[in-house]
């Protein structure tokens, strides 16, 4: 298995991977590949720490990871607005799921992570699960901020996703708060 970072040639690979690992409960994964492969390039070009996992020359796992991965979003949605629309009026269920968390912010406590470095999005093909793909795009991620001087992170995981939390707590994760249906993570790295 090789980890390295993530290039522009690995975009679609990692946009086909996103459809495949994520259920239908995310919506990202209703976006075009087109529309993925502009997702995904803006992520990567504004957030340094990003990766994608090879076994046999295939793309199998990614992670990205940085101090700007809100701001490439909320750019991509800028930018995408009228698709974002489309998928919205196409997908109705996001239509209750998005007034609901907008309620939510108008009247809850506003949580902040202290970690402005985010582990924001990681992926492993799951044909390749219990091989440690996840655990060597964490590890390369990891060796790259401490070489740079970060010695914590942070990430958000959904409270359903019980697989994630329990890989997370198994590699030094601690819970920090939990807002609506998220966890808050954070790790200091020794």
């Amino acid at each position: 298995m090789i980890v390295r970072k993530i290039n522009k040639n690995d975009i679609e690979s990692v946009s086909k991977l996103h459809v495949t690992v994520f259920d239908k409960s995310y919506f990202s994964v209703y976006y075009s590949i087109p529309d993925l492969n502009e997702y995904f390039s803006k992520l990567i070009d504004l957030n340094k720490y990003s990766y994608v996992a090879e076994v046999d020359n295939k793309i199998t796992g990614y992670l990205i990871g940085g101090f700007k991965t809100q701001e490439a979003v909320d750019i991509f949605l800028r930018v995408k607005r009228k698709k974002i629309l489309f998928y919205v009026l196409t997908n109705p269920k996001f239509i209750k799921v998005g007034i609901i968390k907008i309620l939510k912010k108008l009247f809850s406590k506003k949580n902040k992570s202290n970690e402005n470095l985010r582990l924001f999005l990681i992926g492993v093909d799951p044909k390749k699960k219990n091989m440690g793909v996840g655990a060597r795009l964490i590890k390369k991620f990891e060796e790259d901020i401490n070489c740079d001087g970060h010695t914590s992170y942070g990430l958000y995981v959904r409270t359903n996703n019980l697989n994630a939390i329990d890989f997370y707590l198994n590699r030094g994760f601690t819970k920090e708060f939990k807002k609506f249906d998220l966890y808050s993570f954070t790790k200091k790295l020794s």
